[in-house]
């Protein structure tokens, strides 16, 4: 049996016992509520969204979409067409670039177009003119950034990609995030 002392020695150690399980508790339970994922919303992102509607440069125009060049798609494999421009969410947004690959089916889009999207797209773009498969409109890959810096920086413009339907679509983005918000914006736009 213990005496006084022993139980009031025990009491302080006891009760830091359990401030510390207390404290671990909390420390788990707001680690979970904070999503647990590292912030990364990218878990969310559908890449590829099949579509019944082939998709043209039309669709693309009547919501506003603006193509800045047609490319030659000599080399990228299955695609009819490729543009590069730009769209705005809406007036008061800022335009953002967009490279779109049109191909004849969703099919096709998906077998023929993931490879060479993920080639151009990301921290790990192949900007490399001798390396790229597909070099045409390259330079429009790459950021403009910062003070005398020239289109041939090394930065890629495009972030990540969506394939909707027969598009293969390219989004510019500050960083992975944001460029997918930018694929999802346009995604939307169109459906």
């Amino acid at each position: 049996m213990m005496n006084s002392q022993e139980r009031l020695s025990e009491t302080p150690r006891l009760r830091l016992y359990r401030y510390s399980a207390f404290l671990i508790l909390i420390i788990i339970i707001s680690a979970v509520a904070c999503g647990g994922s590292d912030g990364d919303s990218s878990q969310d992102f559908v890449r590829v969204i099949e579509s019944e509607k082939t998709y043209s440069l039309d669709d693309l125009s009547a919501i506003g979409y603006r193509d800045a060049k047609s490319y030659d798609v000599n080399g990228l494999v299955g695609a009819s067409a490729a543009y590069y421009g730009f769209w705005r969410v809406d007036s008061s947004a800022d335009p953002v670039d967009y490279e779109i690959r049109v191909y004849p089916s969703h099919t096709v889009a998906v077998e023929s177009g993931t490879a060479q999207a993920e080639e151009v797209t990301g921290e790990d773009a192949v900007l490399n003119r001798d390396l790229s498969s597909w070099p045409e409109g390259l330079s429009d890959r790459r950021k403009v950034v910062g003070p005398g810096a020239s289109q041939g920086s090394g930065q890629p413009r495009y972030e990540d990609y969506v394939i909707l339907g027969n598009l293969v679509i390219l989004c510019d983005g500050l960083n992975l995030e944001h460029a997918q918000e930018q694929c999802t914006n346009i995604v939307n736009a169109l459906r």
